[in-house]
């Protein structure tokens, strides 16, 4: 519940953000859309318009996510929140993975970029730190598909973003948003 928790509280600040299909899920559903594409199950309302789902294809690599509801517009918004991957201070279980979900997005829509930045002046910057350096909030790893960027998105889609987060610096999980 807690990372349920912090994942909205990020999450809170890209509302009213357009939204293609993914996991089943189309721009524009309705509630009762969204219900019925969850197999009948009803969302669970967190807050006014935002709900936690549970699509009919989830990924494997995500155990929650999050459906921004509005009562006029549909659907515009989704998160995954990945499962917890234990890995070691350096990150290779979390970043394999990663790789993989990065190239799979990338055959589909094309040119990424992604971002690796570490604060200056951290304490956290040997690699075998890169966890910790994440857990501390002084690095920063994400991948963007944008039209700006060159990807291939279709026309209602601003955007799709990923990232690690981590639960500790030998525990991280995978974000994935479709704006």
């Amino acid at each position: 519940m807690k990372k349920i928790f912090l994942i909205f509280i990020l999450a809170y600040a890209f509302t009213g953000m357009a939204f293609a299909g993914a996991f089943g899920f189309q721009k524009g559903m309705t509630y009762d859309q969204v219900k019925e594409a969850c197999g009948g199950r009803e969302p669970e309302k967190i807050k006014e318009g935002i709900y936690v789902i549970v699509p009919l294809k989830p990924h494997p690599y995500f155990t929650s996510y999050i459906a921004w509801i509005d009562e006029k517009e549909g659907l515009n918004y989704i998160k995954a929140i990945g499962a917890d991957i234990e890995t070691n201070g350096y990150g290779i279980e979390v970043r394999s993975k990663y790789d993989d979900l990065e190239s799979a997005i990338s055959k589909t829509y094309g040119k990424c970029e992604r971002m690796d930045t570490l604060m200056p002046d951290s304490i956290w910057d040997d690699p075998k730190y890169w966890m910790e350096s994440i857990e501390n909030k002084e690095r920063y790893f994400f991948t963007s598909w944008t039209k700006e960027s060159g990807a291939m998105l279709p026309k209602d889609m601003v955007g799709i973003y990923m990232g690690i987060c981590a639960n500790s610096s030998l525990s991280g999980y995978i974000c994935l948003e479709y704006e």
